[in-house]
């Protein structure tokens, strides 16, 4: 097996490249991903490819810089560039690094892509007799699958013994230091046969856990597991966050998650997996609208990247033997839906007259008569949706400070954190993460700290508490305090929030 990796900023065009092709039929695994330059550059040296598909403009370093990095340190494996631009100096530019090939997104599609891989990889093959790093992947899918029947037969009760599971939890590679989390995820829907498409979803959770230790597989009960070690709750939350979207927007279904932090000393993975169990079946019943907040920026793109990923996702899609339209169809709806979800747009009533009628983005999708123009319609809504998104405030952000700064506020949001606790966890004075955080989003940080709590406290209005109890949940040092900064971004009192929108 001929191991590939992929390096390209827009999440969408990774997945197109990784799916759309069957690699494996073809005699390839892909060995990994990477989003941007500097991950790029560490990718290769960790996941030590026979060859590398790469775009070249990417935030932090852009891929002829990657090339020319890891010749230097010595890389010798063939690089493939995938590129938005044509201009002749790039052109010239690659030659020198000594690239294999230059393919544009604009006209490429899967046939096209394997052509020129395969040229490659007759290069590679010519350079070996033996494959030394088809038996690394095998070695270590063994050890995964190694690993994923060991915490099964922990689940199934089979292994219990404390001191036994300690030590092949070292064997395996956890370390010591971090914590421990089970994720168990779920399909809402009920009647239907969800086993394949769970079963699609193993190498999606995989691949968000590339940067953990850990593992994603579909147990013996028809769950999909994660088991990872993490720092933080904060992390393990990200993660099923990650593949819940990917879930709706990809796979079209609702996925349920319960994540249980487990106890080194105990070990009680059986018990946890139960309880996260018991949990799961009851939220059967409960369909809670689950609403979203501003999320870094490693989970959405500008219009601009959407919009080119989603021309590059059409071609490929429609001279693909491996998708059908409908499945295509699915794709773009996904896409729609899932930046409605982050900028809160899902009740807007001028969005929903986009559709003409129809109840769901798919069903709008649906009545279309070609795909050209479901093409052109997912853009012109698209469109809209980042305009309004625009007048709201939400701003594009996209650098890993800024991610930290946002991560660290959502995760300690129901606390009194300040600008302070902010700075202190980004390793900045008070002052330049201020400034930083407000040349990056045009949004106060103190402002952005205060909506958010008001924000989240909603549910809590809703749902009865007092405002005593909410400010207290939420880090205000006084009801009155809640009311007063809850007025000055609502507009209105709690009461009448509350009466608008029962």
């Amino acid at each position: 097996m001929i191991k590939v990796l992929i390096i390209d900023d827009e999440p969408l065009v990774r997945l197109g490249m990784k799916t759309i092709i069957a690699w494996e039929e073809h005699g390839y695994v892909i060995a990994g991903e990477a989003g941007n330059g500097v991950q790029g550059l560490e990718k290769i040296f960790e996941c030590k490819p026979d060859l590398v598909l790469i775009d070249i403009m990417m935030p932090q370093m852009d891929g002829l810089t990657v090339i020319t990095e890891a010749r230097k340190r010595g890389f010798s494996g063939k690089f493939i560039i995938l590129s938005c631009v044509s201009e002749i100096e790039y052109l010239q530019k690659a030659i020198r690094v000594g690239v294999s090939s230059y393919v544009l997104k604009s006209s490429v599609n899967p046939q096209e892509i394997l052509e020129t891989v395969e040229e490659a990889a007759k290069e590679i093959k010519k350079d070996r007799a033996l494959s030394e790093d088809a038996q690394e992947v095998f070695k270590e899918s063994t050890d995964q699958f190694a690993f994923q029947e060991f915490l099964n037969l922990i689940l199934k009760k089979v292994i219990g013994d404390r001191a036994e599971i300690e030590e092949k939890m070292q064997i395996f590679g956890f370390d010591q230091s971090k914590n421990a989390y089970l994720l168990v995820n779920s399909v809402r829907e009920t009647g239907k046969d969800y086993r394949k498409l769970l079963y699609r979803m193993v190498p999606v959770g995989c691949s968000m856990l590339e940067e953990h230790w850990g593992t994603c597989f579909l147990n013996f009960e028809d769950y999909l597991v994660q088991f990872m070690a993490a720092v933080s709750i904060a992390e393990a939350e990200d993660i099923a966050f990650r593949l819940r979207a990917s879930a709706r927007q990809y796979f079209d279904v609702t996925l349920q998650t319960e994540i249980r932090r487990i106890d080194i000393p105990e070990w009680d993975l059986a018990g946890q997996y139960e309880d996260a169990k018991r949990e799961l079946s009851g939220s059967f019943f409960e369909r809670k609208e689950e609403r979203a907040e501003l999320i870094p920026s490693t989970e959405y793109a500008s219009y601009e990247k959407l919009s080119a990923a989603l021309e590059m996702i059409k071609n490929m899609l429609l001279q693909s033997r491996t998708m059908t339209e409908a499945e295509a169809k699915k794709v773009y709806a996904g896409a729609v839906e899932y930046v409605m979800l982050i900028f809160e747009l899902a009740g807007q009533k001028s969005i929903r007259e986009e559709w003409k009628g129809a109840d769901t983005v798919l069903e709008y999708f649906n009545s279309l008569d070609s795909f050209e123009q479901v093409h052109r319609e997912a853009l012109r809504i698209l469109e809209k949706c980042y305009e309004m998104a625009g007048q709201k405030g939400f701003a594009e952000y996209e650098d890993e400070l800024t991610d930290a700064m946002i991560r660290y506020i959502h995760s300690h949001c129901n606390s009194r954190i300040s600008t302070k606790d902010v700075a202190e966890h980004v390793h900045f004075s008070v002052d330049y993460t201020c400034r930083y955080f407000k040349k990056k989003t045009q949004t106060n940080l103190t402002d952005y700290i205060l909506k958010l709590k008001i924000y989240r406290s909603h549910k809590e209005l809703l749902a009865g508490k007092s405002i005593a109890e909410i400010a207290d949940l939420y880090g205000f040092s006084s009801g009155g305090h809640y009311l007063k900064v809850f007025k000055k971004y609502e507009g209105i009192t709690p009461g009448t929030f509350v009466k608008k929108n029962r």
